[in-house]
C-alpha cells in the first residue's frame, strides 16, 4: 500500500524535477496514477485509506500545478575550470532540491534579487552592453562578446602608475542585477577571481569606474583588483561559501580554491543546510501528518517562526557589520561561516555594537579608520546593506514591547511574495522586488503594526504637525531618514530615531526635518521642534542659526554630507517642500566636487531642476568640461533663479572653510 504512494509520489516529484513541462506531465501522470490506485483499493480498507491516497494525488497534482511557473530555469550545477565551483558541503543541497516540493516558494525566490546576486556569464544573465571601444577618465577599455562568451580589455599599471600595456580576459562570473552589475574573471590557475574595473550601471545604462561606485577619495582610479570576491564578496552573495584564501595578495588569489554550495543567495542561506529535511519528508506519510497538524517541522528553519532576534539574526549574517572571532577564523575559510539559521550569531561573529562589547571596543581601537567609514560619530551606521546594525540599536527591536511586538526584519520585509496567509501577494512584481517589502509596508502600516494610537487622520496630523497625504506625515521619513550610503545614493536608515539639532551638530549626520527642508536652517528646525514636540532649545553658531542646511552641507560640508544633500535635492519630497529655482548654484558647485559620486548626484539632481531636462551633463567628464557646464548653469541661474540667495562672497567664505577629511564609504 505504501509503496504504491510512494510510486505515485515518485512519479510526479520525479518529473518535476527537471522542467515546468515535466511537472504538468507529473501532475497528469502522478494524479492518474494515484487517484488509480485508490479506486482499486479493495473496500474492506474502508474510507480513511481511500482519503489518505487521494490526498496525496490532489496534494502532489495541485502543487506542480498552481506552484510552478513555466519561465522559471532549471540550473544544473556546473563544473567549470574558470570560476568558483558550485559543491555544496555536506548537509546542504540547492535550491533545485527545494523546488520540486515547494515549486511557489521557489518561484518567488527566484523573482527575487537574492537569487541573481552571483551568476554566470552568459547572454541570459548579462545585462550590460557590450559595444566596443569607451574612453573613461583618460583610460581605453574594450568590451566585446564573442558568440556566447563576453570579453574586456582593461589597462595594466607601470611601476609609476600610468597606463602601459593592455590586458584582455574572458569574464565568467557577474554580481548584481538591480542597481549594477560587476564583472569577474579568473586570475590564475585555480579558482581565483579578479574584478573588472568598469562597473555597468543599469538605469544610466553606462560603464562607469569602480572607483566612481563608492563615496572614495578621488586619487584612487580604477585598476585590476584580485582577491575581493573570494576574501569578501563570496561570503554574502552565495550559499554555502568555503573562502578558502587566508590573505587578499595576487599569490594568493591565484592559488585560491572557493567553493560554494550555490551562487546567489538561495533558500539554505535562510533556512538553513536542507538535507535532512529532505531526506525525512521523502516518507508522505511525514509529509501528510505535517499538513494536518499544527506542528513547527524541527527539520528546517522558517525565520519567520523564530523569536524575534533570532529571525533578525537571519538576516543579518550579511546585513551587518561584523567580524568572525578570531579563533574560528581559519576553520571558517576552509569549512565555510559556523553560523546556521536559527542558532545565535554573536556565539561565533561579533556584530559591532553588539553584546561582544569588547570585540567592539577593539575593533574601534584597532581599526579607527574602518569604524569611521562605516559609522557616525554616534555609531549610527553610515553605509547601506548593514541595516542589523541599525535594527539592533533601535527601541522597537531591543526594548520592544512584549505585547504590541518586537521590531525584526520581517515585520516589514517579506522574502518571499506571500501575503500573511500564505497566499501569493497582490503586489507588482517590480515594486517588491525593489526592496522585498510585505504588502502594504510602504505605506505607514508598517508602524501602526504597533502604533496603532496613531492609526486615524487626526492621531496623525496632531504627532506629525503634517498634512496627513503629505510626505512629512511618512513614519520613516521622519524616523527612518536617508543618512546612509550605498549604490551610489542616500539610504534609509534602520535605527529608528527621532529629528535632533544637537545630534546634528554633535555628528554632522543630517535630521530628519533637514532632508525634506532644505531652504530652511537649523535654526529654523530647532524653532519648530521646540514649539511642536517641546524639545530643549539648542545654541548654535550664526551659520546654522540662519543658513539653508543645504548650502552648508553642499559648500562647507565633508564629502558624506556633500553626497547625502547631492542627493536630496533630487528627492521628490524635498523638491515639493523646498521648491526648486534656486538649487541650482549650489549644484554648479557640486559638479566640480573631487568626489565621482558626489557630481554623479548632482547630475542627476540637476535633471529635476526645470530647464535642465536636456542639458548634456556628464559626471565624468574632465574638469575643463564641468568648468563649462557649471558656467552654462550659472548663467541660466542668474537669469532665472529664485528663492535662495548665495552671495558670493558667502559661497566663497564656505567654499574655503570646506571640510577635507578623506572619506572612504565602501559599504
Amino acid at each position: 500500500m505504501l509503496a504504491l504512494i510512494a510510486l505515485g509520489e515518485a512519479t510526479a516529484t520525479g518529473l518535476a524535477g527537471t522542467s515546468f513541462a515535466g511537472g504538468a506531465l507529473a501532475a497528469t501522470v502522478g494524479l492518474g496514477l494515484v487517484a488509480a490506485l485508490a479506486c482499486l483499493l479493495p473496500s474492506g480498507l474502508g474510507l480513511t485509506w481511500r482519503t489518505v491516497v487521494l490526498a496525496v494525488a490532489v496534494s502532489v497534482g495541485s502543487g506542480i500545478w498552481f506552484g510552478g511557473d513555466p519561465s522559471l530555469p532549471f540550473h544544473a550545477p556546473p563544473t567549470p575550470t574558470d570560476r568558483v565551483l558550485e559543491t555544496p558541503s555536506e548537509g546542504y543541497l540547492t535550491s533545485n532540491d527545494c523546488r520540486a516540493c515547494h515549486p511557489g516558494q521557489y518561484a518567488t525566490w527566484h523573482e527575487s534579487y537574492h537569487s541573481t546576486m552571483t551568476q554566470v556569464v552568459e547572454p541570459d544573465t548579462v545585462q550590460a552592453t557590450f559595444e566596443g571601444d569607451l574612453h573613461v577618465r583618460g583610460r581605453d577599455y574594450r568590451l566585446e562578446r564573442r558568440g556566447d562568451d563576453y570579453f574586456g580589455s582593461f589597462p595594466l599599471d607601470s611601476a609609476d602608475g600610468q597606463s602601459s600595456q593592455m590586458k584582455t580576459v574572458r569574464l565568467t562570473q557577474v554580481t548584481g542585477s538591480h542597481h549594477m552589475q560587476v564583472f569577474w574573471y579568473s586570475f590564475g590557475d585555480q579558482r581565483g577571481l579578479g574584478m573588472f574595473p568598469l562597473y555597468f550601471h543599469l538605469e544610466e545604462q553606462r560603464w562607469i569606474p569602480w572607483s566612481s561606485v563608492f563615496l572614495m577619495r578621488p586619487d584612487f582610479h580604477a585598476k585590476e583588483d584580485v582577491g575581493r570576491w573570494n576574501a569578501h564578496c563570496v561570503k554574502c552573495h552565495t550559499t554555502d561559501a568555503r573562502s578558502r584564501m587566508l590573505e587578499m595578495t595576487p599569490a594568493a588569489t591565484a592559488a585560491a580554491e572557493t567553493e560554494v554550495g550555490e551562487y546567489g543567495i538561495s533558500c539554505e542561506a535562510c533556512h538553513g543546510p536542507g538535507d535532512v529535511h529532505a531526506g525525512l519528508n521523502r516518507n508522505p506519510l511525514r509529509r501528510y501528518q505535517q499538513h494536518l497538524t499544527d506542528t513547527a517541522d524541527e527539520s528546517i528553519v522558517l525565520p519567520t517562526r523564530l523569536d524575534a532576534k533570532a529571525s533578525a539574526h537571519v538576516c543579518a549574517q550579511c546585513h551587518s557589520v561584523h567580524a568572525l572571532v578570531p579563533k574560528q577564523f581559519e576553520d571558517a575559510q576552509e569549512h565555510g561561516n559556523p553560523y546556521r539559521p536559527g542558532g545565535d550569531l554573536e556565539a561565533s561573529q561579533i556584530v559591532y555594537g553588539g553584546r561582544r562589547k569588547r570585540g567592539t571596543e577593539e575593533m574601534a581601537r584597532s581599526k579607527p579608520g574602518f569604524v569611521r567609514n562605516h559609522f557616525w560619530p554616534d555609531g549610527m551606521i553610515r553605509v547601506g546593506g548593514r541595516e542589523f546594525n541599525g535594527l539592533q540599536r533601535s527601541p522597537c527591536y531591543a526594548h520592544g514591547d512584549p505585547e504590541r511586538g518586537i521590531m525584526t526584519c520581517s515585520s516589514c520585509h517579506s522574502a518571499h511574495r506571500f501575503t500573511g496567509d500564505g497566499e501569493r501577494a497582490a503586489q507588482p512584481i517590480d515594486e517588491w522586488t525593489d526592496d522585498q517589502l510585505g504588502p502594504g509596508m510602504r505605506s505607514n502600516a508598517s508602524c501602526l503594526q504597533c502604533h496603532g494610537e496613531l492609526s486615524g487622520d487626526v492621531a496623525l496630523a496632531s504627532h506629525t504637525r503634517h498634512a496627513v497625504d503629505s510626505s512629512g506625515s511618512s513614519c520613516t521619513n521622519c524616523h527612518m531618514p536617508h543618512t546612509s550610503w550605498g549604490l551610489m545614493k542616500a539610504t534609509r536608515s534602520h535605527e529608528i530615531s527621532s529629528p535632533s539639532v544637537q545630534v546634528q551638530l554633535d555628528t554632522g549626520r543630517p535630521n530628519a526635518c533637514s532632508m525634506c527642508h532644505l531652504d530652511r536652517s537649523l535654526g529654523w528646525v530647532n524653532d519648530a521642534l521646540v514649539e511642536g514636540y517641546g524639545a530643549a532649545p539648542v545654541a548654535m553658531e550664526a551659520d546654522d542659526q540662519d543658513l539653508p542646511v543645504a548650502v552648508v552641507a553642499a559648500l562647507r560640508g565633508d564629502a558624506g554630507q556633500r553626497g547625502i544633500v547631492a542627493w536630496a535635492m533630487g528627492w521628490e519630497p524635498a523638491l515639493e517642500a523646498s521648491g526648486s529655482g534656486w538649487m541650482e548654484r549650489l549644484l554648479a558647485t557640486l559638479m566640480l566636487d573631487t568626489y565621482d559620486a558626489v557630481r554623479f548626484n548632482a547630475m542627476r539632481a540637476l535633471r529635476l531642476q526645470p530647464g535642465y531636462e536636456s542639458m548634456d551633463v556628464d559626471f565624468l567628464a574632465d574638469e575643463a568640461d564641468r568648468e563649462r557646464i557649471r558656467d552654462q548653469i550659472l548663467e541660466r541661474w542668474r537669469a532665472h533663479g529664485s528663492g535662495v540667495d548665495i552671495p558670493d562672497a558667502l559661497h566663497k567664505r564656505l567654499l574655503q572653510e570646506r571640510d577635507l577629511t578623506p572619506v572612504y564609504l565602501s559599504e
